[in-house]
């Protein structure tokens, strides 16, 4: 990852949302104190911190410091990231249900209050509202800012949200808590059997007509199921599926800001042939630490506690052991998930009973270093890796995509940046030397099974000597992630150019289709038979229509601005490869990939067309190494055609 996604990654942990920044510098001292501790963690180097002086920095007009109790309740019970998400979707179908009064603290406490609603389990959020209204200050700062939209980072315009999508007519219920079971009716259909992955990106289903809530009503499930195979779309509101009996819905996607596009991971790992069954053993990560930590923190307790420990640790171990090998494709066991997850339920209750202020993320951080449960799976993946890694350094395994790359780059519509390693540098020879001890400890691992066991079991597990940690294998990680992005690309090029370029024309053609193909995928999924809405807090949500629909008259649309793009040099797509180590050197292996698409054109006519109006999708091959490995594609950033020109200025 960049610096520029690092701090945007972390953004959502700060107060308001993003940093304070005035004249280009970092201005709030609690601020960067956080983005610091970020950036250590992936490797990266610390932000000067502002002076500690008695004199004030200047600050921007709407800068104003949260009360106490809210910074205490936003970064305490709401800091993690999953909850404050909650917390924002939830504003916006708030303010659906009651469009005639402003959303505020106690209109969303009686709103969640009714049983009817597809609320789910947010006791967090209704406990932490509750609150925040003994006091004075908190409850105005977050009214008067968040739920006012005033604030950057507010999930709500001033006018105007999702109740604008049908006529400003208020919902009447919602699949929200419930979306699992809207889209195990979308995995039914004909088209998505047997398919993994999340087939489509709507975060809220809308109703109208539709009293109660949606996922107890078998009869409207039915209708729904109907609707996804052939949907009845008015057309008067292309945005809005008639599901008979007086009922329609509406399908949102809840995007935080003008950013974030949308995943492509499982689209692009269709282009990856990699020889195994499926790419998605690549999201599956390393053994947390957490059993050791909790056995130790259950010891310094005693009593009834360590009794109970005794019980669930042999269940969480277990669960461990086969839910979370490295890159196996064994499926974790749905009764041993269930009994150790009621078993440590149990525990956790007794020990929060006893001690109220116990937090079991506290005591389950990760230590950064874990040790590995090594099986003869991920033994085969890792040797596998190091043969493509020994290629990359090579040069030979970027043959095939340096000859497609050079028949293209001379194309109109496309640019290329490529900044090679330098494989002969210090740094890189001697984390060759280390990771070939590694790969060989790997190789040598023997099973620790007997020999009728291991024909029973398709991953095995194995003893290496020494043990094996996380970090030792980062390299050859990040390096397979760079694989998978190359093979990937390579192929969606031969797929695009199957018989090679023919003419310029052809060739700009092709390039406007990839970029609607890919930008499409992202913003609605697999699955396109229905219509979208996307709402990013904007005033207008983007009412897309279906995906079919996006494709054709976004091409249609982009194309008519071809001779533009040409007349400022700006690309249909480009794509940058450059070394990305890290500041502390730590992967001297990888290359940040980064696929720029054009997205939309904000032009309002031929003369207003400069390259600010021009917006790309930045889709980035992702590896990350956190709890997990995990190797994904994303669209997660928007950027201007100026940006654009200045990434690949000659």
């Amino acid at each position: 990852m960049t610096l520029d996604e690092l701090l945007s990654e972390v953004s959502y942990k700060l107060p308001k949302g993003y940093p304070t920044i005035v004249d280009g510098k970092f201005v709030d001292r609690e601020e960067v104190l956080l983005i610091n501790k970020f950036l250590v963690e992936n490797g990266f180097g610390q932000l000067p911190l502002p002076e500690a002086t008695n004199k004030t920095p200047k600050k921007p007009t709407n800068k104003i410091g949260p009360p106490a109790a809210f910074a205490k309740w936003w970064n305490g019970d709401m800091k993690n990231a999953t909850k404050r998400t909650k917390f924002f979707e939830l504003i916006p179908i708030v303010q659906a249900l009651q469009p005639s009064k402003p959303v505020t603290v106690d209109t969303i406490l009686k709103a969640i209050d009714r049983s009817d609603l597809d609320w789910g389990d947010i006791d967090y959020i209704r406990l932490g509202l509750a609150k925040l209204k003994k006091d004075k200050d908190s409850l105005a700062y977050l009214n008067n800012r968040y739920l006012a939209g005033e604030e950057e980072s507010s999930p709500i315009p001033k006018t105007g949200g999702m109740v604008s999508i049908y006529n400003n007519k208020r919902i009447s219920a919602f699949m929200w808590d419930g979306i699992e079971n809207f889209y195990s009716l979308v995995k039914q259909s004909p088209t998505e059997a047997g398919k993994k992955n999340k087939p489509f990106t709507a975060d809220v289903i809308l109703f109208w007509g539709v009293k109660g809530n949606p996922k107890n009503d078998t009869d409207l499930q039915n209708r729904i199921k109907k609707a996804i195979e052939n949907p009845k779309i008015l057309k008067s509101n292309p945005s809005i599926v008639d599901l008979g009996n007086n009922q329609y819905m509406a399908c949102v996607s809840l995007k935080a800001g003008h950013g974030r596009i949308g995943k492509l991971t499982a689209y692009m790992g269709n282009y990856v042939s990699t020889g195994d069954a499926d790419v998605d053993a690549l999201e599956e990560g390393v053994v947390s630490s957490a059993i050791s930590k909790l056995t130790g923190f259950v010891k310094a307790i005693g009593g009834k506690i360590a009794d109970l420990w005794s019980q669930a640790k042999q269940s969480f171990i277990n669960l461990s052991t086969k839910a979370k090998q490295v890159f196996s494709s064994e499926s974790p066991d749905v009764q041993l998930a269930n009994k150790a997850s009621s078993e440590l339920a149990d525990f956790l209750a007794l020990v929060q009973d006893e001690n109220p202020d116990f937090v079991l993320d506290d005591v389950l951080q990760e230590s950064g270093d874990e040790e590995l449960i090594c099986n003869s799976c991920m033994q085969r993946k890792l040797l596998d890796m190091d043969k493509f890694m020994q290629k990359f350094l090579q040069g030979t395994a970027l043959n095939e995509f340096d000859k497609k790359i050079k028949e293209l780059s001379s194309q109109p519509g496309f640019v290329y940046r490529f900044e090679e390693l330098d494989t002969k540098s210090k740094k890189i020879k001697s984390a060759m030397t280390y990771t070939k001890k590694v790969v060989d400890k790997i190789k040598n691992a023997q099973s620790t099974q007997t020999a009728s066991a291991s024909k029973k079991n398709k991953c095995t597990i194995l003893k290496v000597k020494g043990g094996l940690k996380r970090s030792e294998i980062k390299n050859i990680f990040f390096i397979y992630a760079n694989q998978n992005a190359i093979t990937a690309l390579t192929n969606m090029l031969n797929t695009a150019f199957p018989k090679g370029v023919t003419t310029s024309s052809k060739a700009l053609d092709a390039f406007f289709k990839m970029a609607v193909d890919l930008n499409a995928q992202s913003i609605f999924g697999r699955s396109g038979n229905l219509p979208l809405v996307k709402f990013t807090g904007a005033p207008n949500p983007q009412q897309l229509g279906t995906k079919e629909a996006y494709v054709e008259k976004t091409l249609k649309s982009n194309k008519n601005y071809a001779k533009y793009l040409g007349k400022q040099n700006l690309p249909v797509v480009g794509l940058r490869i450059t070394p990305s180590a890290g500041s502390g050197g730590e992967n001297p292996y990888y290359y940040s990939i980064i696929l720029y698409t054009l997205y939309t054109i904000n032009a309002d006519g031929v003369s207003d067309l400069t390259p600010d109006k021009f917006e790309y999708a930045e889709i980035s091959f992702k590896a990350n190494s956190g709890s997990d490995f995990t190797f994904a594609v994303e669209g997660d950033n928007v950027a201007t055609g100026v940006k654009v020109l200045k990434t690949f200025k000659k």
